[in-house]
């Protein structure tokens, strides 16, 4: 097999982000580009922003040989299939029959002045692009706008040769049935968007390697909460950025789309196709009850019946939050009213908020946090990350 169809992970040209991951993450390069998964945090939503007002922008790109006044172009699109690498820059300068690409990030640079590894590798592998398209260039720069400076590098003739020596790595790891192990106590971490995802310190102490207890690198408590919509005949759609709930055309409820971790309809509540599509882009999963739909969830939501399930419904009857009049008979036996089940969601939510010190790894955190985090072990256990699943055990 050639060298080229040797690694058949992913696609062919990998991204110049890409490389920047890389090299700042093995394990971060293989969960987004192979395994697909991304996630939201602050730096990432903000860089969202950054970049946004930058392609709103338009602008061509000369002719290598065309002789130009002071010319700047925006989101330049290079692909070299010979390279094996492809990138939109944000901006290329060209000024004195020499182009110089500029990345724009939006968070700070390093205190000297200069740039991260993993930003230099993207803007040179850029600087390549340019070159090999027929472009004179002799120097990259990136824009942080964290800490208002510009930092550039030379682009020597030994570029190249780093380049594609990357792009053999990237596929090398791309080609790995499982990501590679988590760093271990890197200060790196705790600012990753994959962060939850990942689960750096939990799972090197769970692969015992590390004997150290795990920092509580995730918040203790989600800020994002779910969207239960309980009336019937209510409808669900998006607008500027906002989940709406209306009922009879009337809006009665609305959240921003960075607040909703889950939507949970009951009954007769139509979603439109644009809120599907703005909820799958977030990874905000959409659930509605159905019969005969048994699944693995059911099986690790065993683990919290006694301390979620039976404990919310212990409360409900003995705080009166829910009595004899919060039920009715319908064709399918005793079921609840629209108020019962709001009393129980309440009571849920309230449960899900409180907070326990977790078993295994010893930080506090809350029930909805550990739902997830046990969802996560169990997922790695099935991939072979993990060798066996620790199930939670509180007494």
């Amino acid at each position: 097999m050639s060298e080229r169809g040797e690694y058949s992970a992913g696609p062919q040209l990998v991204p110049a982000r890409m490389l920047n991951e890389l090299v700042y993450c093995q394990r971060l390069f293989h969960l987004e580009w192979v395994d697909g998964r991304w996630a939201y945090n602050d730096d990432t939503v903000q860089g969202s922003v950054a970049h946004d007002a930058t392609d709103r922008r338009s602008g061509r790109m000369p002719a290598p040989d065309e002789e130009e006044k002071p010319f700047t172009s925006i989101q330049v699109t290079l692909s070299d299939p010979d390279l094996g690498v492809t990138a939109v820059i944000d901006r290329v300068d060209h000024e004195d029959g020499s182009s110089s690409p500029v990345d724009m990030k939006k968070g700070s640079g390093p205190g000297d002045g200069g740039m991260w590894p993993a930003d230099r590798v993207q803007v040179l592998t850029q600087a390549v692009l340019l070159r090999r398209s027929g472009y004179s260039v002799n120097r990259a720069e990136i824009s942080y706008l964290g800490s208002h400076h510009r930092a550039s590098i030379d682009v020597g003739p030994d570029a190249e040769m780093e380049v594609r020596e990357l792009v053999v790595l990237a596929r090398k790891v791309a080609a790995q049935e499982l990501p590679p192990p988590p760093l271990l106590n890197d200060p790196r971490c705790p600012r990753c968007s994959l962060a939850p995802l990942c689960m750096p310190d939990e799972t090197n102490y769970l692969l015992e390697r590390s004997s150290g207890q795990p920092r509580r690198i995730i918040v203790k408590n989600p800020d994002t909460r779910p969207v239960y919509v309980n009336t019937q005949g209510a409808s669900v759609k998006v607008s500027g950025g906002r989940l709406l709930v209306a009922v009879k055309g009337e809006t009665v409820a609305e959240r921003r789309l960075l607040d909703v971790s889950q939507v949970c309809v009951v009954g007769n509540v139509q979603i439109t196709t644009q809120a599907l599509k703005a909820l799958w882009r977030r990874g905000v999963v959409l659930h509605q009850p159905r019969y005969g739909r048994p699944a693995l969830a059911l099986d690790l939501a065993e683990e919290f019946r006694a301390l979620v399930a039976e404990s919310v419904a212990l409360q409900c009857f003995n705080n009166g939050e829910i009595n004899e009049k919060s039920f009715m008979r319908g064709h399918l036996g005793v079921v609840l009213t629209a108020d019962g089940r709001r009393s129980v969601i309440q009571a849920y939510e309230r449960r899900l908020d409180m907070e326990l010190k977790h078993p295994l790894f010893g930080y506090q955190v809350s029930y909805r946090r550990v739902l997830d985090l046990q969802a996560r072990v169990l997922a790695a256990s099935f991939t072979g990350e993990l060798d066996s699943y620790t199930p939670l055990m509180t007494r």
